[in-house]
């Protein structure tokens, strides 16, 4: 019947806004989880870049600390 039809057409209609609605907040997750990802191997570069800067200065202290270990003994 037409009263059959226009709900089905109703329903169909909803789900379709609700599909493009749930697209759209996908879209905006996924663009998110980039931009968490991409912050997060920034991070994790600058950390490296630290690390390795303070490999360096403890090993340069080290070897003052002995050299001033040695003068003193």
């Amino acid at each position: 019947t037409t009263r059959e039809a226009t709900a089905a057409t109703s329903q169909v209609d909803i789900s379709r806004r609700a599909l493009t609605e749930a697209e759209a907040e996908l879209g905006t997750a996924t663009q998110r989880l980039s931009t968490l990802r991409s912050a997060a191997a920034s991070a994790a570069g600058r950390v490296a870049a630290v690390e390795a800067e303070q490999a360096e200065t403890r090993a340069r202290l080290d070897a003052e600390r002995a050299e001033i270990e040695s003068e003193l003994a």
